[in-house]
């Protein structure tokens, strides 16, 4: 489905529909550069869907299997995860 088809016909849970601006929480969204099943641009589209003005986008140039194997991913992701985290605690 387009994702302005998908934003136009939001998905229904529990008998509501999901609507994305209700998201409020600091979003860290973590892509793949080379990723060809999850375009970048399907994944970056999220920033403009959110209610939250924390938002964060981490593109790693990896493919879609390598943002979870690869010694890039593996090296660098949990570092970003911490910082990003960090900078919000309380």
């Amino acid at each position: 489905m387009p994702l302005d088809q998908a934003v136009r016909n939001p998905r229904v849970i529990g008998g509501r529909p999901v609507d994305l601006k209700n998201i409020k929480q600091p979003v860290l969204n973590i892509y793949g550069k080379q990723d060809h099943l999850v375009p970048p641009a399907a994944s970056t589209a999220l920033e403009g869907l959110v209610g939250t003005t924390d938002y964060v986008a981490l593109g790693l140039d990896v493919g879609h299997i390598g943002m979870y194997v690869s010694g890039r991913s593996q090296r660098d992701l949990p570092q970003a995860i911490t910082h990003w985290l960090t900078r919000r605690k309380s």
